[in-house]
Protein backbone atom coordinates (compact mmCIF):
# COMPACT_ATOMS: atom_id res chain seq x y z
CA UNK A 1 0.00 0.00 0.00
CA UNK A 2 1.30 3.46 -0.90
CA UNK A 3 0.56 6.81 0.73
CA UNK A 4 -3.03 8.08 0.57
CA UNK A 5 -4.40 4.54 0.06
CA UNK A 6 -3.07 4.43 -3.51
CA UNK A 7 -2.37 0.86 -4.56
CA UNK A 8 0.44 -0.10 -6.86
CA UNK A 9 -2.12 -1.55 -9.31
CA UNK A 10 -3.93 1.78 -9.61
CA UNK A 11 -0.63 3.61 -9.98
CA UNK A 12 0.52 1.36 -12.81
CA UNK A 13 -2.82 1.65 -14.61
CA UNK A 14 -2.26 5.39 -14.98
CA UNK A 15 -0.10 6.96 -17.64
CA UNK A 16 2.65 9.54 -17.55
CA UNK A 17 3.24 12.28 -20.09
CA UNK A 18 6.99 12.10 -20.55
CA UNK A 19 8.53 15.44 -21.47
CA UNK A 20 11.99 13.93 -21.36
CA UNK A 21 14.10 13.65 -24.43
CA UNK A 22 14.45 10.25 -26.06
CA UNK A 23 17.54 9.48 -23.97
CA UNK A 24 15.63 9.64 -20.68
CA UNK A 25 12.23 8.14 -21.44
CA UNK A 26 13.40 4.65 -20.53
CA UNK A 27 13.50 5.64 -16.85
CA UNK A 28 9.72 6.20 -16.99
CA UNK A 29 9.02 2.95 -18.84
CA UNK A 30 11.30 0.94 -16.55
CA UNK A 31 9.07 1.93 -13.63
CA UNK A 32 6.17 0.21 -15.38
CA UNK A 33 4.19 3.29 -16.40
CA UNK A 34 2.29 3.61 -19.65
CA UNK A 35 3.34 6.83 -21.30
CA UNK A 36 2.62 9.48 -23.86
CA UNK A 37 5.99 10.41 -25.27
CA UNK A 38 6.36 14.15 -25.84
CA UNK A 39 10.06 14.07 -26.67
CA UNK A 40 11.67 17.47 -26.22
CA UNK A 41 14.36 16.66 -28.78
CA UNK A 42 11.76 16.04 -31.51
CA UNK A 43 8.32 17.42 -30.62
CA UNK A 44 8.70 20.90 -29.13
CA UNK A 45 7.22 23.21 -31.77
CA UNK A 46 8.16 26.46 -30.02
CA UNK A 47 11.91 25.89 -30.23
CA UNK A 48 14.17 27.85 -32.52
CA UNK A 49 12.36 31.16 -32.34
CA UNK A 50 15.06 32.97 -30.43
CA UNK A 51 16.45 32.98 -26.94
CA UNK A 52 13.54 34.32 -24.93
CA UNK A 53 15.58 33.93 -21.76
CA UNK A 54 18.28 36.19 -23.15
CA UNK A 55 21.78 35.72 -21.81
CA UNK A 56 20.83 34.66 -18.29
CA UNK A 57 23.32 32.22 -16.71
CA UNK A 58 20.85 29.33 -16.81
CA UNK A 59 19.29 30.28 -20.14
CA UNK A 60 18.73 27.37 -22.45
CA UNK A 61 17.29 27.29 -25.88
CA UNK A 62 16.45 24.44 -28.11
CA UNK A 63 17.05 24.31 -31.83
CA UNK A 64 14.28 24.64 -34.39
CA UNK A 65 12.57 21.33 -35.17
CA UNK A 66 11.95 20.88 -38.88
CA UNK A 67 9.00 18.82 -40.04
CA UNK A 68 11.51 16.25 -41.30
CA UNK A 69 12.92 15.95 -37.76
CA UNK A 70 9.43 15.75 -36.23
CA UNK A 71 8.25 13.06 -38.64
CA UNK A 72 11.40 11.01 -38.04
CA UNK A 73 10.44 10.62 -34.36
CA UNK A 74 10.37 7.00 -33.20
CA UNK A 75 8.34 6.77 -29.97
CA UNK A 76 10.05 3.46 -29.17
CA UNK A 77 13.60 4.78 -29.46
CA UNK A 78 15.63 3.74 -26.43
CA UNK A 79 13.04 1.22 -25.25
CA UNK A 80 13.37 -2.54 -25.25
CA UNK A 81 10.74 -4.32 -27.38
CA UNK A 82 8.99 -5.62 -24.25
CA UNK A 83 8.33 -1.97 -23.25
CA UNK A 84 6.75 -0.88 -26.58
CA UNK A 85 3.22 -1.75 -25.42
CA UNK A 86 3.56 0.86 -22.66
CA UNK A 87 3.77 3.68 -25.22
CA UNK A 88 0.25 5.01 -25.78
CA UNK A 89 1.41 7.54 -28.36
CA UNK A 90 3.24 10.78 -28.94
CA UNK A 91 2.39 14.44 -28.43
CA UNK A 92 3.80 17.58 -30.04
CA UNK A 93 3.97 20.55 -27.67
CA UNK A 94 3.78 24.28 -28.24
CA UNK A 95 4.59 26.17 -25.05
CA UNK A 96 3.42 29.72 -24.60
CA UNK A 97 6.79 31.29 -23.70
CA UNK A 98 7.53 31.84 -27.38
CA UNK A 99 4.11 31.52 -28.94
CA UNK A 100 0.80 33.32 -28.90
CA UNK A 101 -2.09 34.33 -31.13
CA UNK A 102 0.32 36.01 -33.54
CA UNK A 103 2.30 32.88 -34.45
CA UNK A 104 0.12 29.94 -33.38
CA UNK A 105 -1.36 29.09 -36.80
CA UNK A 106 1.87 29.37 -38.82
CA UNK A 107 3.76 27.33 -36.23
CA UNK A 108 1.27 24.49 -35.97
CA UNK A 109 0.23 24.23 -39.61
Amino acid sequence: MLANSTTLDSLLSTFVRSLHDTHNVRAVADQGYRLIHAASDYLYLDCGSGAWLGKAPNATSCPFKSWQKIYSFDPYKGLEPDRHAQVIGGEALLWSEQSGPENFEPTVW
